[in-house]
């Protein structure tokens, strides 16, 4: 499951990993876009292992561009 899915699952969710992380919740609201590596195991565990480690890293921005073919290939 994504962080962000998790924390929009239940009301006060924010409030409540900002307080067990010692933070406020604008700052827990960053981790939306990715959650730090330091707080990941711990997050992990807070989460009971809701949220997998993916799950807390940025989406993708889309596919990745082709590579250029080798010019010096034919």
């Amino acid at each position: 499951m994504r962080f962000t899915d998790w924390l929009d699952a239940e009301p006060g969710r924010n409030k409540a990993v900002a307080e067990h992380f010692g933070l406020t919740p604008s700052a827990i609201t960053h981790w939306r876009r990715a959650v730090p590596r330091s707080r990941m195991h711990e997050l992990h565990a807070l989460t009971q292992g809701a949220v997998d480690f993916a799950g807390m890293l940025p989406r993708s921005r889309g596919p990745a561009a082709p590579a250029d073919p080798d010019p010096g290939v034919d």
